[in-house]
């Protein structure tokens, strides 16, 4: 049971104990890689959206000052 916890892996370099350096990242699955793709569409349209959004509401509040 204790075999299954992660130990700390030390290596001897030129007689002093250190650790080795960190193995390399795994590349990015397709979920990873679609999920940024969606965040980075979501955040890049959010200031068209507010513009938009704005401007609605200008129009909006021009329509009901006239009609009365």
């Amino acid at each position: 049971m204790l075999s299954s916890l992660p130990q700390a892996r030390v290596v001897r370099a030129q007689g002093q104990l250190i650790a080795p350096p960190p193995r390399p990242k795994d590349p990015p699955t397709r979920f990873h890689n679609e999920m940024r793709e969606n965040l980075e569409l979501l955040f890049g349209m959010a200031p068209l959206f507010a513009v938009l959004a704005l401007a609605m509401g200008f129009l909006y509040l021009v329509a009901m000052s006239g009609s009365r």
